[in-house]
């Protein structure tokens, strides 16, 4: 960026309609690591999740009801619209689909320039699964959003794939890793790693895949004996999993939630990552897999299916090592691997790091990040000045 730039910060508009569950810290984490831009975080509800600056988040008070869902929904909810124009943004960035459908009207009346980023279930999921009223609104206005939003970003290159393919403009359409805070997932030299603990990251639901984990983790304990599974996450699957892991007698610790820094602690000591995310039946796909990235950037090797973006978050006998999906046996194979060959473990785990510290950084994802804000600031601006309505 030149010196001006950098001497005027630039105020964006963060939108998701709840702000923000335990699992969405990233976006906070990514929009603070922008430079030249002072992000504020807007939406209709605040949870007690991902922390957030208190003084740059603005809810409205306004009392939730149907009404007021359905004044947002055509751009005329009067405490968010006073909201909006006491902070004046440069720019909305809205984080999934059909939170951009929400905000769409808003944006419009506003002429605010809208970005949005698509982390996978909204556009990976067939239409016919998009059942909720926020789901239905989104297959309603997607159209609209391609052609109103400035920029699209996408999370991985099967994302935008998938886009264009649901008609987005391709030259709208960005390809954009969120980074890792290196700083933060960097493993540690003085740390010593446990020989044989499987750690598991992701909410327990079909798409990541752990109840293929259990039934490898069993096979591989035959030449393993001392395999240990940690599990961090929650979701709709947690009590049939629970159960399952104690059918096959495994040691299992599971975990609801971690913050960032325990779960850098875990990814320290753990001798390797699995995540078997796989298709569901509904044919919802892992749209990139950031717990992969994280866990290269800590040194440690990976073993996941090659499903959706995975193969972009690891690249095979790099990293770690990718075996076909739904393959339950081959995940066994690749576990006992590397739990059985240290030498190799840390060579995945050296490479893994300088990959993701070159591909995934936080930082230079973020300057990346600012300076397509400032371009689709510009652009639009442009466009105005030449009559044209956005």
């Amino acid at each position: 960026m030149n010196g001006n730039a950098t001497t005027r910060p630039v105020v964006v508009g963060i939108f998701r309609s709840t702000l923000l569950s335990n699992t969405e810290g990233f976006i906070s984490r990514q929009a603070e690591a922008v430079p030249g831009v002072v992000p504020y975080y807007l939406g209709l509800t605040l949870l007690s999740g991902a922390p957030l600056p208190a003084d740059r988040v603005q809810v409205t008070r306004w009392r939730p009801s149907l009404l007021r869902q359905l004044a947002f929904a055509i751009g005329r909810d009067p405490a968010f619209n006073t909201l909006l124009g006491r902070l004046q943004p440069a720019l909305l960035h809205a984080h999934f689909g059909p939170d951009a459908a929400m905000l769409l009207p808003t944006a419009r009346r506003s002429r605010i320039p809208l970005a949005v980023t698509f982390h996978g279930y909204d556009v990976m999921l067939p239409d016919e699964f998009h059942r909720s009223p926020a789901g239905r609104l989104w297959l309603r206005r997607r159209a609209a959003v391609f052609a109103q939003a400035e920029l699209l970003i996408a999370v991985s290159d099967a994302v935008r794939a998938r886009l264009i393919e649901l008609g987005a403009p391709p030259e709208k359409v960005v390809r954009h890793y969120i980074g890792v805070d290196t700083g933060v997932f960097c493993g540690g030299s003085d740390v010593e790693r446990d020989s044989a603990h499987v750690l598991f990251v992701g909410r327990l639901a079909e798409v990541k895949g752990l109840g293929d984990l259990l039934e490898a983790a069993a096979v591989a304990r035959s030449s393993t004996p001392s395999l240990t599974l940690t599990v961090v996450g929650d979701g709709p699957l947690s009590d049939q999993l629970r159960a399952r892991a104690a059918q096959l007698a495994l040691p299992v610790q599971f975990i609801e939630s971690a913050t960032q820094q325990q779960l850098a602690v875990l990814m320290a000591r753990a001798t390797l990552l699995c995540a078997p995310s796989k298709a569901t039946a509904s044919g919802q796909r892992e749209a990139f897999g950031l717990v992969l990235a994280e866990a290269q950037a800590s040194g440690l090797p990976v073993v996941a299916y090659r499903s959706g973006g995975t193969g972009e978050a690891l690249t095979h006998e790099a990293g770690g090592l990718l075996v076909q999906e739904g393959d339950v046996g081959g995940l066994a194979n690749a576990l006992t691997e590397l739990l059985t060959h240290p030498a190799r473990r840390a060579a995945m785990g050296a490479a893994g790091r300088e990959e993701a510290h070159r591909r995934f950084d936080l930082a230079t994802q973020s300057a990346q990040l600012g300076e397509m804000y400032r371009a689709a600031i510009a652009h639009h601006a442009t466009d105005h000045a030449n009559g044209q309505s956005s």
